[in-house]
């Protein structure tokens, strides 16, 4: 049900990963962005500071929301080759 669990990552798309360092899911989200890097799958991870899982839905103005939103979109358009 999930790529994170799969014994073998390679041949994956690219990944960005976002995760707050105060996400209960902090952990997980590194290891599997490690096991990405490690199976040869282009990996950015971002992990941001003081951040809570969906801290930029939840407090959508805050400077770090804005980067978190700023980033995915950057991402996005990269992947689609508009950037």
């Amino acid at each position: 049900a999930t790529p994170m669990r799969a014994a073998d990552l390679a041949g994956l798309p690219p990944r960005c990963i976002h995760v707050g360092a105060l996400d209960a899911l902090r952990d997980a989200s590194i290891a599997y962005a490690w096991r990405l890097m490690q199976a040869g799958v282009p990996t950015a991870l971002h992990v941001t500071p003081g951040c809570f899982h969906a801290s930029e839905v939840f407090v959508p103005d805050a400077a770090s929301s804005q980067r978190i939103v700023a980033a995915r979109i950057g991402a996005l358009r990269r992947a689609l080759g508009s950037d």
